[in-house]
């Protein structure tokens, strides 16, 4: 885990701003923190991965975040079960 996402709840609201903004790389390197995240954080943007895997942009779909989201979304859906 990286020091970033052992923050937890402390970067929340941050990560929030950059999923909610357009820089693609910024939403890359995002998703691939709340991948190291406790589930009780990743949780909080469980819509977001299910929203990229599902329905990314053309340029999400470029930059690869649909790939990444359905990644980490699996990651985080199995952690959860190994841990509930």
């Amino acid at each position: 885990m990286t020091f970033l996402a052992s923050l937890g709840d402390v970067v929340v609201p941050e990560i929030r701003k950059v999923l909610d903004g357009d820089d693609l790389i910024w939403k890359y390197w995002c998703i691939r923190l709340i991948g190291q995240m406790e589930p009780s954080c990743s949780e909080n943007f469980r819509r977001d991965l299910e929203r990229l895997t599902a329905n990314p942009t053309d340029s999400e779909r470029y930059e690869e975040l649909d790939e990444v989201a359905a990644a980490v979304l699996a990651d985080v859906e199995n952690r959860e079960r190994k841990s509930g």
